[in-house]
């Protein structure tokens, strides 16, 4: 049996502050809003207020950057402006104004930067296109510290997927002697014979040879 979903909003102590909890009715999945304290009564007061009144008493304080008018700005500024691959940031910004709308950019930690990669890849993203998303709200966020937005302490902790590594690629004995036989410039010929030189032998490990840049 399926673990039971909540119903009723939770408050919970994530780090250095209380965050309240809910699921989201549309979506099933968990959704959380930092009451900026760490204080236990502050936090059950602010939690009354929120099931009282809603999330959006704490969406930001007034004149605090949000995440949406954070890209917007820098699309405005900047993208339009300097970027050759426009319609690739667009799309960035669209996805990224669509999951973190308006909670305040200073509040953007790893938990949420790894909740919208694991949402991008429920919709078959790959990380290496996540990583550049996401690489496109630091940028935003550095955007709005040259232009005196936010200050060094109101930057987000974004974190970004690791980089995808690429394994070398090996050439058989055959295929290299293949190459050797077929190359026609005696300097470079010379080179492969030389940098491959265990693989012509036959001493080269599991009968293959390590491609090299030539």
């Amino acid at each position: 049996m399926g673990r039971k979903r909540r119903t009723i909003p939770w408050l919970d102590l994530r780090g250095e502050s209380y965050y309240v909890f809910w699921t989201d009715e549309e979506t099933g999945k968990t959704k959380r809003l930092s009451l900026r304290t760490t204080d236990s009564m502050e936090a059950q007061q602010r939690y009354a207020a929120f099931l009282a009144r809603g999330h959006e008493i704490f969406s930001s304080k007034p004149g605090e950057l949000t995440v949406r008018h954070a890209l917007a700005q820098y699309e405005q500024e900047h993208v339009e402006k300097n970027v050759i691959d426009r319609q690739r940031a667009r799309n960035a910004i669209e996805h990224m104004t669509a999951f973190f709308g308006d909670r305040p950019l200073s509040e953007i930690d790893i938990p949420a930067s790894r909740g919208y990669a694991s949402a991008r890849r429920e919709t078959g993203v790959v990380d290496s296109t996540i990583r550049r998303e996401l690489a496109c709200l630091v940028a935003a966020a550095n955007h709005a510290r040259r232009w005196k937005r936010i200050t060094h302490n109101e930057m987000p902790s974004v974190e970004l997927p690791a980089e995808a590594r690429q394994e070398a690629s090996y050439l058989t004995k055959d295929e290299l002697h293949r190459v050797i036989d077929t190359c026609t410039d005696a300097r470079l010929k010379a080179f492969i014979q030389i940098a491959y030189t265990p693989a012509v032998d036959g001493k080269a490990s599991k009968g293959c040879a390590r491609s090299r840049s030539i």
